[in-house]
């Protein structure tokens, strides 16, 4: 992570792996699908999988950061034998902990090493 200005305060790194696509049932509360209790063959999308490092993040600035100055985490996670790999994002945003105001947030697809 580069940083393109000066900034003050604490920053939190969060790290979250979404899947999309898994078909499983779902609870019908819309009458517009009729009176069936379930959805058995629903697609759910966007479902978080994991948080890497919790729901607040890892802290990757404790005191401000210069312009220029960069930041690098490399986070590890377990991939389970149930994803489908193809269907996951990675969601990585940085936020001031004070304020809780998101900086710079981005979603790609996940790539395995």
């Amino acid at each position: 992570i580069e940083f393109l200005t000066d900034m003050e305060g604490t920053y939190n790194l969060c790290f979250y792996i979404a899947e999309s696509g898994i078909i499983a049932p779902q609870k019908n509360d819309n009458s517009n699908y009729g009176h069936v209790p379930d959805i058995l063959d629903y697609e759910h999308n966007h479902v978080l999988r994991t948080s890497v490092w919790g729901a607040w993040g890892t802290e990757v600035v404790s005191a401000g950061i210069s312009q220029g100055e960069t930041v690098t985490e490399y986070p590890s996670v377990t991939i389970h034998n149930d994803w489908v790999t193809d269907n996951c994002t990675v969601i990585a945003f940085i936020y001031n902990t004070e304020t809780y105001n998101i900086i710079q947030a981005e979603e790609t697809a996940m790539i395995e090493y």
